[in-house]
């Protein structure tokens, strides 16, 4: 494995780490969310295999790196009630239009996870997460995992930050702007769903508007759709996120 792959994998070790505490408590009130997990673990790797040997690229060692398997638990974390053949066909989705089509590990401009969701919600009418999936023992979990990757630096705190304040200034006409910071689904979109490659822009200012973007569409679509308007919200902020690099960016002077 080269050294960035084993880089890479360290950071996912470490995310999954993170997630681990909360997982189990949501698992603890959904029984069926560890069969769904090792089910969507196993299409990613096949699905990963397949794509990387059609492409011609080294099939073991990006394997190894492990972001296949982050997009599979992020999935079924968000959505812990999708079916069977929603996972499937979700997976699907994520791994060979979200990841592949565009060019593999950090040149999809979409976040593959919430692809994955929002094909399983707009397609097979997948239930969104309720504000207390899992309780607040959850969101408790969500947040310490954040604060966890924040302190190792593998999470910036400003784009979380950015994302919830945004989301809460958009949900304050609709009083739900204490829901937003305190429930599990949106901790969780915040230090782990969001923070993707897929939002890693060139410029700050531009991760910066991405977050905040990605969090106030988010709030102003669950104010009319709930938590299901979310992973399309995170897909508009990610379509836009070159635009905002395009203008955010800062100017070089022109050699004359």
């Amino acid at each position: 494995m080269s050294r960035a792959a084993a880089s890479l994998a360290q950071r996912n070790l470490r995310f999954v780490l993170a997630l681990a505490p909360g997982a189990l408590l949501l698992a603890l009130a959904q029984p069926a969310l560890p069969a769904r997990l090792a089910l969507a673990a196993l299409l990613a790797l096949l699905l990963d295999a397949l794509c990387l040997r059609w492409r011609g690229e080294p099939v073991r060692a990006h394997l190894a790196e492990g972001s296949a398997l982050r997009v599979a638990l992020l999935l079924c974390l968000w959505c812990p009630q999708i079916s069977w053949l929603a996972l499937i066909a979700s997976m699907f989705v994520a791994i060979v239009f979200a990841r592949h089509a565009f060019g593999g590990l950090g040149a999809s401009p979409f976040n593959a996870a919430m692809a994955a969701a929002a094909c399983a919600q707009l397609w097979f009418a997948t239930a969104a997460p309720p504000l207390d999936a899992g309780g607040h023992w959850a969101a408790l979990a969500w947040l310490a995992g954040g604060l966890v990757l924040v302190a190792c630096g593998q999470v910036r705190w400003q784009a979380p930050v950015a994302l919830l304040a945004a989301a809460t200034l958009a949900a304050l006409p609709f009083e739900r702007s204490l829901a937003l910071l305190t429930s599990g689904p949106w901790l969780l979109l915040a230090f782990f769903v969001w923070p993707e490659p897929a939002t890693h822009g060139e410029s700050r200012a531009a991760r910066l508007a991405a977050a905040a973007l990605a969090g106030a569409l988010a709030a102003l679509a669950a104010a009319g759709a709930g938590p299901r308007a979310v992973p399309f919200a995170v897909l508009a902020a990610n379509a836009a996120l070159p635009a905002l690099d395009a203008w955010l960016a800062p100017r070089r002077p022109q050699p004359a």
